[in-house]
C-alpha cells in the first residue's frame, strides 16, 4: 500500500474523464504543473484503468508538449489496454452471436462494451476485462449449455481458472450460484446472472429485463438497461464498491452528459427501487471529483458525497485489499454504508438475509453429494458458514 499525494490525487481524477470543459482544462492545467512524480502517476491512472482517457485529455491540456511528461511512453502504455478492450468487444458479439441469440431468450448487458459504446465518444478508451448479462432464472441452463457446446469453460472457481469437469458438478453449480461464470474460447470472462444485485435484491430482475431497450453494437441488436435505470445501478454498484476503479469516474460522467441522460427520470426510478440517497451523493460526488483540490474532509463533517470521494482517494493507493479495507469500515447491517438505501428498500434488504440460510455450492465443493443427497445441505450450513468466513479472515 502507497501513500498517493494530493498534487497526484487531485489531477488524477479530474483527467479520468471523457471530456472536460475549458475551465477543467485550465484547471488540470494547473494542477498538472505540481505533480511532483510522473511515474507514480501514470502507473496509478494505468492500473485503475483510467489511463486511455487521461492520455487523451493530457494531449488536450497540453497540445505543445510538456518536459516531465513522456507522452510516448503513455501512448505505448495505452495501446494495450485499448487492444484488451476491443478483444472484449469482439467476444461479446460472438457470446451474443452463439449463446444468446440460439436460445432466443431475453437478456440485458450490463456497463462493460455496451455502455462503452453508447456513451463514450472513443469506445476503445473505457477499459472493459469481462461480460456481464442478466438472463432469466429458466434460461440460465440454456445459455449456458450453448457456451458449452461452442467451446467454452464453466469456471468453478473463476480466480484460479479452475473448470467444471463432470455434469453433475454443473447441474450443482446452476442450482446453487447466481452468476455463472465462463471462459470464451479467446480468454475472456463472461458473467451470466439470473441476478443484477446478488446481495440485497434492489434491482429486481424480472423488471430489469422487462424495461431493456435495443441498441446496435457493431451493427448487432442486443438489449442494455435504459439510461436512468443503468444511471442507477452504476451509482449503487461503484459505490458498494467504494468508486476503487477510475474508469467508473469517466462513465458517471459521460452517462450525466448523454443526450438521453433526464435527472428528473433518474431521480423518480431511484426513489421507486429505494437508493435516492446514494443517487444523490453521486451526482454530488461526480462534481465534487472535478474540483481542483479534492481533499479529504475530516471525518466528523463528512456529506455522503464527500465520504464517496473520500473512499476513491483511499482507493488509489492499492487494490482489491484496500477496497475490501474500505469497505470493512464502511460496513453496517450488510451495506457498505447504511445510508445508501432509504427505510423501506432497507427493511426488504433485511429480508434477504434468509438467503443465508440456503445452501451454498462452496458447501458442494467441500462435500460432493449425490443431487438426492444434497437437502443435507441446509442441516450443515452453519457449519460451511463458519469454516467459510475463517477461510476469508485467514485470506
Amino acid at each position: 500500500m502507497i501513500v498517493v499525494p494530493a498534487d497526484i490525487s487531485a489531477p488524477l481524477l479530474l483527467l479520468s474523464r471523457a471530456v472536460l470543459s475549458s475551465s477543467e482544462i485550465a484547471a488540470a492545467r494547473r494542477l498538472c504543473q505540481e505533480v511532483s512524480d510522473w511515474g507514480l502517476f501514470i502507473s496509478i491512472a494505468a492500473r485503475k484503468f483510467s489511463l486511455p482517457f487521461v492520455y487523451r485529455n493530457l494531449m488536450i491540456v497540453f497540445p505543445e508538449g510538456a518536459p516531465d511528461i513522456d507522452f510516448e511512453a503513455i501512448r505505448l502504455a495505452v495501446l494495450p489496454i485499448k487492444m484488451m478492450s476491443l478483444k472484449v468487444l469482439a467476444a461479446q458479439i460472438q457470446f451474443h452471436k452463439t449463446c444468446i441469440q440460439p436460445v432466443d431468450c431475453e437478456h440485458v448487458y450490463l456497463k462493460g462494451p455496451s455502455l462503452a459504446a453508447r456513451y463514450h465518444d472513443d469506445s476503445g478508451l473505457r477499459f472493459s476485462r469481462d461480460i456481464d448479462v442478466l438472463v432469466p432464472k429458466h434460461a440460465l441452463e440454456p445459455v449456458v449449455r450453448a457456451g458449452i457446446s461452442n467451446g467454452y469453460r464453466v469456471l468453478v472457481d473463476p480466480s484460479k481458472g479452475k473448470s467444471v469437469n463432470c455434469d453433475r458438478d454443473l447441474r450443482a453449480l446452476l442450482r446453487y450460484e447466481i452468476v455463472i461464470s465462463m471462459m470464451s474460447p479467446d480468454n475472456v470472462v463472461i458473467e451470466v446472472h439470473r441476478e443484477v444485485d446478488k446481495n440485497l435484491g434492489v434491482f429486481k430482475p424480472r423488471d430489469v429485463l422487462k424495461g431493456a431497450e435495443e441498441i446496435f453494437l457493431e451493427g448487432l441488436p442486443l438489449n442494455v438497461m435504459p439510461t436512468s435505470q443503468l444511471f442507477c445501478y452504476i451509482c449503487y454498484h461503484n459505490s458498494r464498491h467504494t468508486w476503487s476503479r477510475l474508469h467508473w469516474l469517466a462513465d458517471l460522467d459521460a452517462v450525466m452528459q448523454h443526450p438521453t441522460f433526464n435527472l428528473q427520470e433518474v431521480l423518480e426510478y431511484a426513489t421507486r427501487i429505494g437508493i435516492r440517497p446514494v443517487v444523490d451523493a453521486c451526482i454530488e460526488f461526480n462534481n465534487l471529483s472535478k474540483k481542483p483540490s479534492p481533499n479529504r474532509p475530516t471525518s466528523g463533517s463528512q456529506s455522503h458525497a464527500e465520504e464517496l470521494l473520500e473512499s476513491c482517494i483511499v482507493n488509489l493507493s492499492g487494490d482489491l485489499a484496500v477496497e475490501r479495507q474500505v469497505r470493512s469500515t464502511r460496513k453496517r447491517a450488510g451495506l457498505n454504508s447504511g445510508w445508501f438505501l432509504d427505510a423501506g428498500a432497507k427493511r426488504h434488504s433485511y429480508l434477504r438475509i434468509l438467503a443465508r440460510f440456503s445452501p451454498s455450492f462452496y458447501q458442494y465443493l467441500c462435500w460432493p453429494l449425490p443431487d438426492k443427497l444434497q437437502w443435507l445441505y441446509y442441516l450443515t450450513k452453519p457449519y460451511f458458514a463458519l469454516r467459510m468466513r475463517i477461510s476469508e479472515r485467514k485470506s
